[in-house]
């Protein structure tokens, strides 16, 4: 007579054999990157304020990204102004896998009360003999429109 296994053996097999099929899907899925959109792109012009704005050309532009919960460090592009103070930027986005997110922000509570979590954009905007400005993405919509800049 040939002896079988029990049930109670082929049951303890197949849900260790399904447990470790979940623990690789979750490994393998917190080992992709997902994408993350930081901003749309950007069409800026910038000019002087007064009665009649003034386009300012070749003033520099800056734009400036980092994603706190997984970035340690930002990221820049610096551009200048066209003739008529027109400057454009592509859209931004990151790439961090499900562990690097949370490692992050594991990371990102050892500054205390100075953490900071999420994404955070904005345009650094100095033009020779103009007060420079700094304009932040609070992500709605596309920014575009005119930066006035006052001079010194």
């Amino acid at each position: 007579m040939v002896s079988r296994p029990s049930n109670a053996a082929g049951n303890h097999r197949r849900a260790a054999m399904v447990l470790i099929a979940v623990t690789a899907a979750i490994l393998i899925s917190a080992a992709v990157p997902i994408e993350t959109k930081m901003s749309p792109a950007w069409r800026i012009q910038v000019a002087a304020t007064g009665p009649s704005p003034q386009p300012l050309p070749k003033c520099r532009v800056t734009q400036i990204w980092q994603h706190y919960t997984f970035q340690s460090e930002g990221q820049e592009d610096r551009k200048l102004t066209d003739s008529e103070g027109w400057v454009e930027f592509p859209e931004r986005s990151v790439k961090a896998t499900l562990f690097e997110r949370i490692t992050g922000a594991i990371r990102n509570l050892n500054d205390g009360v100075h953490a900071s979590f999420g994404p955070d954009v904005g345009l650094l905007v100095s033009c020779r003999g103009y007060e420079t400005e700094l304009v932040k993405y609070r992500g709605e919509g596309a920014p575009t429109g005119v930066i006035l800049l006052r001079k010194r």
